[in-house]
């Protein structure tokens, strides 16, 4: 089954599968990214002329070992301006959610 890009996953294991990278905080330059971009903006940080940061979930992982991710490769949401930008929209708009699809309050307690 194929994820779709911007899509967050928790892993078992503490590093990025291929085609996903992790939520580390990293920079990540606009061009090999730009459907990515298209939906983050600079929601996360960068610039938004020539870069661009995925969220920071280091350290909110609810389980030792494990790790969020982030897709990168796959397929672009439904209702997403491909290429384009989504100008003042929320985050959920761009995917018509109506919350948030991950909710970190409510993940398990670390123990």
């Amino acid at each position: 089954m194929e994820s779709f890009i911007g899509q967050i996953q928790l892993f078992a294991f503490n590093y990025a599968p291929e085609g996903w990278m992790p939520c580390d905080g990293r920079i990540l330059q606009i061009g090999p990214y730009s459907n990515l971009f298209c939906l983050l903006g600079t929601t996360y940080g960068g610039d938004g002329q020539t870069n661009f940061a995925l969220p920071n979930l280091v350290g909110k992982e609810p389980i030792a070992g494990s790790a969020y991710c982030i897709c990168v490769n796959g397929i672009f949401p439904p209702g997403c301006p491909q290429g384009g930008s989504l100008e003042a929209t929320e985050l959920g708009d761009a995917v018509r959610c109506q919350r948030p699809l991950l909710i970190l309050e409510r993940a398990m307690p670390r123990t």
